[in-house]
C-alpha cells in the first residue's frame, strides 16, 4: 500500500443527472421508520464509468489497497471506501443508513482490484461513534476514528511494516494497522507470495548493479534518528525505489527502508548504504541485509471445529468455479460463474430433463463447502451409506457397482485467488476427504420445499443440507418464530428481504401481531389463507433470513451460497419468470444456484448465468451446451 494523491476533477465529470440525484435526495428526505423498511435507488452505473479511467490513471491501474494490478474487465476496479449502506463495525454490526449519502462523492472512491473489494465489502470500522447523517467527507474525518487506511489520505507506514517475508504487521500494535490488514485480508498467499518475489528480485538488482532497474534513489534521510518522519516524507513525496512497473513498488520501499532501519550500526542514507553494499561482495538473501521479521501477535490455537465461519477466508467469497469429476452420474463437469453483475453478486441457473445430473451438482456443492465434521454429522442423520464415496464415485453402469471408476471423485470450489474448498474419495473409502470446517453459510432445498407446523428448526449446519439427500424433510412453518422477539427486532429488515421476492409494494406487506399480512386484490390476507405457491415462496425465503441473520444484521450484505432444486415447482408461470429476479434483489450477495426444467425461469438471470446440462454421445454428463443469450429469448407465460 502506498499514498496515492488524489486528482482533482472538474465539477461537470462529479455531477449526478439530477434525476438521479433528485431519487437519493427523496430517499434521504423519508422518515426514518419508512427508510428502514425500504431500500435506497440502486447505484446508477454509467457515473462511476466515466470516472473509471481517471481513477484507474491516479491509482496507476493498481489496487489502492493491496498494489494488485487490476484489469479493464467492467464491473471491476471501483470501490467506495465508506460503504453506501449498511456500514459494519468491528464486532460485525451495522448502520444501515451510513453512509448512502456519499453514494457519488469523487473523493470515496478507490480503485481496487476485485479481491479487496469483496473481501471489504461493507465492512467500515470505526474507534467510538458515527457521526451524523450527511455529513460531509470533510467532517467525517474530523469526528469519526476510521480503523482503515485510506491510501489517499492515510500514511500507511505509521501503521504498517512491510517486511522482506512478503508479510505485512501492525506497527507498533497499532489498532488502524490491524483493522487494516484484517478487513482487506493483505496477508493473503497471493500478496504474501507476490511481495516476498519483489523483494529478492530488488535484492537480486542491487546485488548486480542494474541501476536501470530503479526509479529513485531516496537521499538525505538518517532513517534510524527519524525513521517515521522519512518514510511519511517518502510517501508524501511519491518518492519510491521502483518503477512502478514493477511488482507491488510501495510494499517492496517500504521492506527496504525497514532493512535498513533495522541494520546496526549504519548512520547513512539509503543512497549511501546500497552503494556500500555494492562495493562489498554478493551475499545471499539471508545476510544482513535481510530485515528481522516483525511477528504478527500470536494468534491462540484452537480447535477447529469452533472457529467461527465468519473468521474463514471464503465467508465473504464468491465461487468463481465449479469442478466437479466421478461424481455420479456426473464425469467431468465445470460450472465457471461470470463475473458480479451491477451490486449483485453472479448465480448460475442449471437447465436440463430429468435424469441429467442436476440434483448431484447441488449435492457435490453442497458437500464440497460443509465441511468435514459437518458431513460426518450429516451422515448420522441419514440411513446408513447414504451419503459416502462408495455410492457417490461415478460409475459407467448404475446399477453395477463393478463398474465404479477407479479415479476419484472430486469436487473443487473456486473463490479466486488460490482459494478453494475441496472434497475427494474412492470407491473404496467410506468417507470422504474435505476441507475440516466450512467454508460458506451454505444452504440447501430439495424439489418439494414442504413445510410443517410446530417444527423444530435446528441449528446445526448439516440441517440445511439435509433435504437435498432426504426429500421427506420438511422446513419449519415460519408463523411461529415470527412471533418471537428475535424475528421482531428485524421486521424491517425481513420487511426490504421479501417485498421484491413477493413482487408487492410498500404497503402491500405487513407484519401485525407477529403474523405476515399480504395484500391481494386490496385485501390484507394472513399466511394460512395464502394459496400453496405463496406460502412455498415465503416459508423457503424466512428459512434463509433465519439462517443468516445468525451472522449478519442485514440481508443486502449477507454473504452464503443457496441450492434450490426444482425452483420452478409449486408457481404460478408468473412468478416462474420472478423468483430468480426478486431472490437476487433481496439477497444480492447472496448466491443461488438452482436447477429448472423450465425455460421461464431464465427470464431471472443475466448473460453468462444459465447453463444447459446434456448428455454426450458416450451417455457421460460431461458438457454444457453453450448458455444462450438471455435478453434475445422471448418467453411468454402460457
Amino acid at each position: 500500500m502506498k499514498f496515492v494523491k488524489r486528482k482533482e476533477i472538474g465539477e461537470e465529470l462529479k455531477k449526478v443527472p439530477d434525476h438521479i440525484q433528485g431519487e437519493l435526495d427523496e430517499y434521504l428526505a423519508l422518515e426514518s421508520d419508512l427508510k428502514i423498511r425500504s431500500r435506497p435507488p440502486e447505484l446508477y452505473r454509467p457515473f462511476f464509468e466515466k470516472l473509471r479511467p481517471i481513477l484507474r490513471d491516479t491509482f496507476e491501474k493498481r489496487c489502492g489497497y493491496c498494489e494488485s494490478v487490476v484489469g479493464e474487465a467492467n464491473n471491476v476496479g471501483i470501490n467506495l471506501f465508506r460503504p453506501v449502506q449498511n456500514a459494519e463495525n468491528a464486532k460485525g454490526k451495522t448502520s444501515f443508513l451510513h453512509y448512502m449519502w456519499l453514494a457519488y462523492e469523487w473523493e470515496n472512491l478507490i480503485y481496487s482490484c476485485a479481491v479487496c473489494a469483496a473481501t471489504k465489502a461493507n465492512q467500515f470500522p470505526i474507534a467510538g461513534h458515527r457521526s451524523h447523517l450527511n455529513a460531509s467527507i470533510k467532517k467525517l474525518r474530523i469526528e469519526e476514528s476510521a480503523l482503515l487506511i485510506d491510501p489517499c489520505e492515510f500514511i500507511s507506514a505509521k501503521h504498517l511494516i512491510f517486511n522482506s517475508d512478503g508479510k505485512v504487521a501492525p506497527r507498533n500494535n497499532s489498532e488502524i494497522g490491524k483493522s487494516t490488514i484484517k478487513v482487506l485480508d493483505l496477508n493473503r498467499n497471493t500478496l504474501v507470495e507476490g511481495r516476498k518475489r519483489a523483494f529478492e528480485k530488488a535484492y537480486e538488482n542491487l546485488l548486480n548493479r542494474n541501476w536501470r532497474y530503479f526509479k529513485a534513489i531516496p537521499t538525505g534521510y538518517d532513517l534510524h534518528r527519524q525513521s517515521s518522519k522519512v518514510l511519511t516524507r517518502l510517501e508524501k513525496q511519491e518518492t519510491h525505489v521502483f518503477d512502478y512497473a514493477i511488482a507491488f513498488p510501495g510494499a517492496t520501499t517500504k521492506a527496504l527502508l525497514e532493512v535498513y532501519y533495522h541494520l546496526e550500526g549504519f548512520e547513512g542514507d539509503l543512497s549511501e548504504l546500497l552503494e556500500h553494499k555494492l562495493k562489498g561482495e554478493k551475499t545471499s538473501p539471508s545476510d544482513q541485509m535481510v530485515a528481522p521479521i516483525i511477528e504478527s501477535p500470536k494468534s491462540i490455537i484452537i480447535n477447529q471445529d469452533f472457529i467461527s465461519l465468519r473468521h474463514s477466508k471464503s465467508f465473504r467469497r464468491q465461487v468463481k468455479k465449479i469442478e466437479i469429476k466421478n461424481f455420479k452420474a456426473l464425469k467431468d463437469i465445470t460450472i465457471e460463474l461470470p463475473n458480479s453483475v451491477s451490486d449483485h453478486v453472479s448465480s448460475a441457473i442449471i437447465l436440463g430433463e430429468n435424469s441429467t445430473g442436476k440434483s448431484s451438482i447441488l449435492e457435490a456443492i453442497g458437500l464440497a463447502l460443509i465441511g468435514q465434521s459437518n458431513i460426518k454429522k450429516l451422515k448420522a442423520r441419514l440411513p446408513k451409506g447414504v451419503i459416502s464415496p462408495h455410492e457417490f464415485v461415478h460409475r459407467s453402469i448404475i446399477s453395477d457397482r463393478s463398474t465404479a471408476s477407479e479415479e476419484p471423485l472430486v469436487v473443487s470450489i473456486d473463490f479466486g485467488d488460490n482459494l478453494t474448498a475441496d472434497l475427494r474419495g474412492y470407491a473404496n473409502d467410506l468417507n470422504f476427504e474435505s476441507d475440516a470446517i466450512q467454508s460458506k453459510i451454505i444452504l440447501g432445498y430439495s424439489s418439494h420445499r414442504y413445510f410443517l407446523k410446530k417444527k423444530r428448526r435446528y441449528r446445526s449446519p448439516e440441517y440445511r443440507l439435509v433435504s437435498l439427500f432426504d426429500p421427506k424433510v420438511m422446513i419449519p412453518d415460519p408463523s411461529e418464530w415470527l412471533n418471537t422477539k428475535a424475528a421482531q427486532k428485524i421486521y424491517p429488515a425481513i420487511m426490504r428481504a421479501l417485498k421484491p421476492i413477493l413482487m408487492l409494494g410498500d404497503d402491500e406487506v405487513v407484519f401485525q401481531d407477529g403474523k405476515i399480512l399480504i395484500e391481494i386484490q386490496g385485501v390484507p390476507t394472513s399466511f394460512d389463507k395464502l394459496s400453496m405457491g405463496y406460502k412455498s415462496v415465503i416459508t423457503m425465503a424466512i428459512d434463509i433470513i433465519r439462517e443468516l441473520v445468525e451472522h449478519f444484521d442485514n440481508f443486502e450484505d449477507a454473504s452464503a451460497v443457496v441450492l434450490i432444486d426444482e425452483v420452478e415447482n409449486h408457481l404460478h408461470p408468473r412468478w416462474k419468470i420472478q423468483i430468480l429476479s426478486g431472490l437476487k434483489q433481496a439477497f444480492p450477495k447472496v448466491q443461488f444456484i438452482v436447477t429448472t426444467h423450465d425455460a421461464l425461469c431464465l427470464r431471472g438471470m443475466k448473460n453468462g448465468e444459465i447453463f444447459v446440462l446434456k448428455r454426450s454421445y458416450r451417455e457421460d454428463l460431461e458438457s454444457y451446451s453453450g448458455p444462450p443469450d438471455i435478453f434475445k429469448l422471448d418467453i411468454k407465460p402460457g
